[in-house]
């Protein structure tokens, strides 16, 4: 593990970069560096953590089961702790717009869907950053709210990461954080080909056919 994450990149303090640091084939081919077991878990987390919600909610919960048993107490407990914020945001994001509660994840996942009709889901005073993401949401502010969930993602990675040194735990955090500044990069370049359609689109009504 020492080796893969010696090889690595170093990451930024915050997520908002104009690029990633490391490709998606390139991150994959330096996860060869590890044991069968270890990159099996590290393959396994990074699809997981790479879905947004596109992925089908029962292949959702089967990586979700797979990395439940696969990783070791001290690895479970970061991943549960991520996932608790994971669940709240998608829970937030469901009840507002209609939607069906999320699989339940986390340490508190079961909570959360007992009481769905609570304003905070009985966990305001735990995740005090409740209210104010649920705010957001709830006001359409999208670009507000999915920086709001980032930054406690990578704060929390972050965090975590820093008490372990060249383990699986740290690599864990590390791939976190890579797959929040991955996704925030695709978001910006989306962001751009809107508009630069937008753009296209007005020119040619206002101007015609070149």
């Amino acid at each position: 593990m020492r080796t893969l994450l010696t090889s690595l990149p170093g990451l930024p303090a915050g997520f908002e970069m104009a690029h990633v640091p490391i490709s998606r084939i390139g991150l994959e081919k330096r996860l060869t560096m590890v044991d069968d077991r270890q990159r099996l878990i590290l393959a396994t987390f990074l699809r997981f953590w790479a879905d947004g919600g596109e992925r089908p909610q029962e292949q959702f919960m089967q990586l979700y089961r797979q990395l439940f048993t696969l990783l070791p107490a001290p690895a479970l407990a970061i991943f549960l702790s991520l996932c608790d914020i994971r669940m709240l945001a998608a829970a937030v994001r469901s009840r507002a717009q209609g939607r069906n509660p999320p699989p339940a994840i986390g340490n508190f996942g079961g909570d959360i869907i007992r009481l769905w009709k609570s304003g905070d889901f009985g966990m305001g005073r735990r995740f005090p950053w409740l209210f104010e993401f649920r705010s957001l949401v709830e006001g359409n502010r999208v670009l507000q709210a999915e920086r709001k969930i980032n930054g406690l993602l990578w704060e929390t990675a972050r965090r975590l990461g820093e008490m372990h040194l060249f383990d699986l735990e740290a690599a864990l955090c590390y791939l976190v954080r890579w797959q929040i500044i991955r996704r925030w990069t695709a978001r910006d370049a989306n962001a751009g080909r809107k508009t630069f359609l937008e753009s296209m689109a007005a020119a040619r009504q206002q101007y015609g056919a070149i």
